[in-house]
């Protein structure tokens, strides 16, 4: 989800929230507070789910197999990170 979607939604769902606060309550004081009070709870929300994400994909992960048979492409070590450095490209001579 892209961050001016994810901003969208946050902003209407708290103008929602404060708005129904506001007509339930008739305070702009208390609004205020509970709406600020929603939007630091629904951000801890949002990092958790987040964080759950992140935690879920990486115990899925599966580390690859080295049994030799893997060839190093242009650009490549041995290992298949990517080098900068492949000796045929070299700056300043």
């Amino acid at each position: 989800m892209s961050f001016p979607l994810f901003f969208r939604g946050l902003f209407g769902v708290l103008v929602l929230f404060a708005a129904t606060t506001y007509c339930v309550k008739q305070s702009v004081w208390t609004t205020t507070i509970q709406t600020l009070t929603v939007a630091v709870l629904l951000q801890v929300g949002y990092f958790i789910g987040v964080l759950m994400i992140v935690w879920r994909s990486g115990t899925k992960a599966q580390p690859a197999e080295s049994n030799g048979d893997m060839q190093a492409s242009p650009g490549q070590g041995g290992d298949g990170i990517l080098s900068i450095h492949d000796g045929e490209h070299r700056m300043g001579g």
